[in-house]
């Protein structure tokens, strides 16, 4: 699967804790057969094109796109669209839990 390069560029990075425990060979140096994600976000922190990641690759990719939510972070302000009136809804700040499920049905 390779991502639109418009929704790449949103993603955010994993920390360099994350990449390092896939590092099998323990060589400080992720390559793109110990990398288990998408491909096209390998090459987004390879920012030096030489087929490995380092820690100081990781920390520049991280620095140039979005942060991963942390614990207590507030929800990111949400609005859907009621098809029956044809108005925005604001999901943020509703008085009980919600849940958005992607999907496609067949």
């Amino acid at each position: 699967m390779v991502l639109f390069p418009l929704l790449l560029a949103q993603l955010p990075i994993p920390d360099w804790k994350m990449v390092h425990s896939l590092d099998s060979d323990q060589n400080d140096r992720i390559s793109l057969a110990e990398f288990h994600s998408d491909p096209a976000i390998f090459k987004l922190i390879d920012s030096n094109n030489d087929d490995e990641i380092t820690f100081e690759e990781v920390q520049a990719a991280r620095k140039q796109t979005p942060a991963p939510p942390q614990l207590d972070d507030p929800a990111p302000k949400l609005t859907a669209l009621d098809t029956l009136t044809n108005r925005p809804v604001p999901l943020h700040n509703r008085e009980r839990p919600f849940a958005l499920i992607f999907g496609t049905f067949t």
